[in-house]
């Protein structure tokens, strides 16, 4: 990736040839450009921008470089890139500045970085598809930086170790985007890294040790999400990762493998009315948070293994919801906190912590130890 970034730093590269005797010289910002509305690139490392209108951008081979518009400036343009293997660099829009194009991105075999809209500064609208194949990708719904994201995406990684956001990295994400990202260690954003996110997201993770967060790591998230997570030993959020606060009615289901779910929030507030599904594995699953209060009416569903399960906090704080737990087979320990909680327990040797039949508790038979 060095190597093919020094390459474009250089600006002295001509594509040559396109559909026809077309030439396209990428130069400064005062230079005349001729362009046409089809793309073809060569097997080697191809330099290409597309015009403000809607482009068609099929690059082959190499460590390519491709935008749907001009590199400056606001684009709007609905563009199609297909770029081949290679380690490629795609942005649907434009590499500083806004993006509003419906654009459509396909990257092969490689480790690609793919935005939808921007690459660098700026915001993004567009309601963009990209679908990033085998390798180790990078995918941002919108912009790639800094900038909000809002458009609705569509985002489909392959087999690899891939980074996906559903709208943005640094700032607020408002898009209901959808991310499936395949087999492989995966970090998946339905909105953003570090900023406020409110879309109503889908995250699919496949077969791997995957992360899933519903809206955010560092920021408020209020999106109802559902995180559906294949086999491994996933950690899923289903508003924010680290610091913030969560209210959005989320879903989450998690696969074989030792699993750690949050409904809403790890460290923060959590009041979303969350509904958990824990499969087979010794999962931990908080309604609300680890750390802080929590005031969400949740279900939480744990299957077969050894889980601890806390209808609002897990750690430290009060929790006042009045939640649903059903633990399935295994030694299971179950905590309501706070509010009017009704345990239900399955095979095995189960425990209730803090069973209180003033605040309006209901424990079933099948729980052994209340």
């Amino acid at each position: 990736m060095k190597a093919k970034f020094g390459y474009l730093n250089s600006l002295l590269f001509v594509a040559a040839a396109v559909m026809g005797t077309t030439t396209i010289a990428i130069g400064n910002s005062g230079s005349t450009q001729a362009w046409a509305d089809v793309f073809e690139g060569t097997e080697g490392p191809d330099f290409i921008v597309g015009t403000p209108e809607e482009d068609q951008i099929e690059s082959k081979g190499g460590d390519d470089f491709n935008s749907g518009d001009p590199r400056f400036g606001d684009g709007s343009g609905n563009d199609v890139i297909d770029s081949g293997e290679g380690n490629d660099f795609n942005s649907g829009d434009t590499f500083i500045g806004d993006g509003s194009g419906n654009d459509m991105i396909d990257s092969g075999e490689g480790n690609d970085f793919n935005s939808g809209d921007t690459a660098f500064i700026g915001d993004g609208s567009g309601n963009d598809v990209i679908d990033s194949g085998e390798g180790n990708d990078r995918n941002h719904g919108d912009t790639a930086q800094s900038g909000d994201g809002s458009g609705n995406d569509m985002i489909a990684s392959g087999e690899g170790n891939d980074y996906n956001t559903g709208d943005t990295n640094f700032g607020d994400g408002s898009g209901n985007d959808v991310i499936d990202s395949g087999e492989g260690h995966d970090l998946n954003y339905g909105d953003t890294f570090e900023g406020d996110g409110s879309g109503n997201d889908v995250i699919d993770s496949g077969e791997g040790i995957d992360r899933n967060y519903g809206d955010t790591d560092l920021g408020d998230g209020s999106g109802d999400d559902i995180i559906a997570s294949g086999e491994g030993q996933d950690e899923n959020s289903g508003d924010t990762a680290f610091e913030g606060d969560g209210s959005g009615d989320d879903i989450i289901a998690s696969g074989e493998g030792d699993d750690s779910n949050s409904g809403d929030t790890d460290r923060g507030q959590g009041s979303g009315n969350d509904i958990i599904a824990s499969g087979e594995g010794d999962d931990a699953n908080q309604g609300d948070t680890e750390f802080g209060d929590g005031s969400g009416d949740d279900i939480i569903a744990s299957g077969e293994g050894d889980d601890v399960n806390a209808g609002d906090v897990s750690f430290r704080g009060q929790g006042s919801g009045d939640d649903i737990i059903a633990s399935g087979e295994g030694d299971d320990q179950s905590t309501g906190n706070g509010g009017a909680d009704i345990f239900a327990c399955g095979e095995g040797e189960d425990t209730v912590t803090d069973y209180n039949q003033a605040e309006g508790d209901i424990a079933a038979p099948d729980c052994e130890n209340v």
